[in-house]
């Protein structure tokens, strides 16, 4: 399950209007029941309340490369296999992800408010996402090329880099 709060309004507006028009599976078929029930307005609604950044998400160890030092002291409390897997994450991502989904000139949000934002994602659903894409279940052309190449230890390192990045 995503965590949705604080996502760009446009991406949430898309994503429930295509679970409504059958665009986008839910694989428990539950997001697909709710979005069909709802109606122009409310899809507006839910998008402006879970955009909001004036949500509070529950407390975590996270990373801000921004300011060095507290990545340093952040990273020394993170497990060491942890560590690895975030500073190999970061390298992917850097290479590959952050020009759209954390962008630099965009305030480290993605570049465009049709992109989902992937900093303080679960790893679980980060990670099935990848997969998704990885295996073209998610049908993205751009996705999939990217992830397709992907070992399953890449895939988990950009999970955990992006779940604790900020």
């Amino acid at each position: 399950v995503p965590r949705i709060l604080g996502q760009n309004y446009r991406y949430l507006q898309l994503q429930l209007q295509r679970f409504k028009w059958q665009e986008r599976f839910d694989p428990s078929g539950t997001m697909n029941d709710i979005a069909s029930r709802l109606e122009d307005g409310d899809i507006i609604e839910l998008s402006r309340y879970f955009s909001s950044p004036t949500v509070i998400l529950e407390p975590q160890i996270t990373i801000n490369i921004e300011r060095p030092q507290q990545d340093k002291i952040a990273l020394e409390i993170l497990k060491e296999n942890e560590s690895a897997l975030f500073e190999r994450g970061r390298i992917i991502a850097e290479r590959n992800c952050t020009s759209c989904h954390r962008n630099s000139n965009s305030g480290y949000r993605p570049s465009s408010n049709l992109l989902p934002v992937l900093t303080g994602q679960t790893k679980a659903y980060l990670r099935s996402q990848l997969l998704d894409f990885r295996s073209n279940s998610s049908r993205s052309p751009l996705m999939h090329d990217f992830s397709k190449n992907l070992s399953n230890q890449e895939i988990e390192a950009l999970a955990t880099y992006f779940n604790k990045v900020r």
